[in-house]
């Protein structure tokens, strides 16, 4: 197995891999930095985290709306001064 992360660029780069994995999984949302095609020509099966900062975004979206209504960044400004 081979866990990759997001910075991990390999497209169609992957004969390092050797003839013995049978894993591949990314630490990312995304898998555009993997050649699928040439996963699944090797028999080499593919997961990543799909979903899983979708609460987080949210989270911080939220925040940024209220502290943008509170005028947070004004406020700091002024004890700052």
């Amino acid at each position: 197995m081979l866990i990759l992360l997001y910075l991990d660029h390999y497209g169609t780069n992957l004969p390092f891999l050797g003839p013995n994995l049978k894993v591949l999984a990314t630490m990312s949302v995304g898998y555009d930095h993997i050649d699928v095609g040439e996963l699944k020509a090797r028999g080499i099966k593919f997961g990543n985290t799909p979903d899983v900062l979708n609460a987080a975004v949210a989270e911080v979206a939220v925040l940024l709306c209220l502290a943008t209504a509170r005028r947070l960044h004004d406020g700091r400004l002024r004890i700052e001064t």
